[in-house]
């Protein structure tokens, strides 16, 4: 049960990150591992907002079961002239939630351009240097991944 939950895990995140190059924004993702213990986070640019989650798997332990992970989105803001200030937005919170997790990374942040005070009038991201890095760390094993994303952001509003 535990093996199939990790394929479809594996196949959801698989095509969370396809869709996200077929609508030609960037996407990425990290595994870090200790024992059977897996720590995954991604972080994948929509037109109007970034998605940073984390989750965990542990083929040893029951589906049921249920961890803790400390998942920080943080979001480095450039222009791309180099004028105007360098901006840093950054959420951070610990959640809960169970072995197996089907949908993929569940546990962390969406954060809009508009809430990143990059949005151009129609919500999309405004032509800028970005840095995205999710990390999540499980607290019992001090367990970590690093999602981290360049992208220079190219174009008019």
């Amino acid at each position: 049960m535990i093996k199939k939950m990790f394929v479809l895990t594996v196949l959801l995140l698989a095509t969370w990150v396809a869709l996200a190059a077929a609508a030609n924004e960037p996407s990425t993702y990290a595994t870090a591992k200790l024992g059977t213990l897996k720590v995954v986070d991604a972080v994948l640019i929509s037109s109007t907002a970034a998605d940073m989650r984390a989750f965990w798997l542990d083929s040893k332990v029951a589906c049921s079961v249920s961890r803790k992970l400390a998942v920080k989105a943080e979001i480095y803001v450039s222009s791309v002239s180099g004028s105007g200030k360098p901006r840093h937005i950054v959420r951070s919170g610990s959640f809960a939630t169970q072995n197996c997790s089907e949908g993929g990374p569940s546990m962390g942040f969406t954060i809009t351009a508009k809430k990143a005070g990059s949005a151009c009038p129609n919500g999309s991201w405004k032509a800028a240097n970005y840095e995205f890095i999710t990390t999540a760390t499980e607290p019992k094993k001090g367990l970590t991944a690093i999602a981290d994303l360049s992208w220079k952001k190219r174009g008019k509003c």
